[in-house]
Parts: structure tokens; sequence; C-alpha cells
């Protein structure tokens, strides 16, 4: 893993701060296009690659914050769970999965965890059939996943008293 130097963690650093304060200058996108992706590690090249990949992020500006908060929760979140117990992991994991699902998106980055996991009956029984279809139609969309969740809703129910 190779280590900023101070010049590249001031420029990504003012961007995290910008964004989380909900905004982005124009300063600090010129100064993330000298960045090298090659010299910065995931997580953060992602974000850098992001902004560097964005066509026209001063007219793309406010979807690209959106987009960058949301990746930068979920990496947030992704960095909490490498910190918490396994069992603890499949429910962050199983909530995320849901509210995309009712967002309407499902992330890439969801799906490629649900995809890796060496241990996917851990997820919660009743959100097993989610993470089955997702491992075994890479392709799924929210809305077939949807489907599926308005199932298992249906048969929930039908259960109670």
């Amino acid at each position: 893993m190779t280590t900023l130097s101070a010049s590249q963690t001031q420029i990504i650093g003012t961007a995290i701060a910008e964004l989380l304060s909900g905004n982005l200058s124009d300063e600090t996108i010129i100064q993330i296009n000298t960045l090298k992706r090659d010299e910065i590690n995931n997580p953060l090249e992602h974000i850098v690659g992001f902004i560097q990949g964005t066509a026209d992020p001063q007219q793309d500006r406010e979807w690209l914050i959106r987009s960058l908060l949301g990746d930068i929760s979920f990496l947030a979140l992704e960095t909490l769970d490498e910190k918490m117990k396994p069992e603890a992991r499949t429910w962050t994991l199983t909530a995320y999965l849901l509210l995309e699902i009712l967002e309407g998106n499902i992330r890439e980055t969801t799906r490629e965890t649900i995809l890796s996991m060496s241990n996917p009956e851990a997820i919660p029984s009743p959100c097993q059939p989610l993470v089955n279809h997702i491992r075994e139609n890479k392709e799924a969309t929210a809305k077939d996943l949807l489907e599926i969740l308005i199932t298992i809703a249906s048969d929930q129910k039908e259960k109670m008293p």
C-alpha cells in the first residue's frame, strides 16, 4: 500500500471536506485532475477516478456530488464493517441492499460484495432469496429484486397471526 504524499493528502482531503459540505469547487476539481490515479490506492483512487472520469464536472456538479456522497457513505460503512464482527457485517449489507432496492438502484459495490461473499447463508433468512437471485443473475435489477421483496413481504404477512 502506497502512502499518499502531503500534497495528495491535502487535495483529496479538501475534495472530501467539500463533498461533505455539499459542494465541490472548480479549484478542487482542477487539483484532483493533476493527480495520477495509479499512485493512489483504493478506496481513494475510486473517488479521484470518479471526479476525473466525469465528462464535464462543472456541468454535472450536483449529480457528481450526490454520487460521491453515496460512495463515501458506502465506503465508510464498509470500513466500519471490517472492524465489526462477521455476523454484524451481513446485517449492514442486508440493510444497504434493502435500501438500494427501495431507491431503485443497486450499487455496483453492493452487487460485488454479494457476489464475493464466502458465506452468503449468513444473510438473514428472509432476505436469502434476494441474495440468491443476485448470485444467480449477476445483472439483476432493482425492479427484479423489488418483485422478490414484495413476494417475501406478502409471504411473511400471511404467516402473521
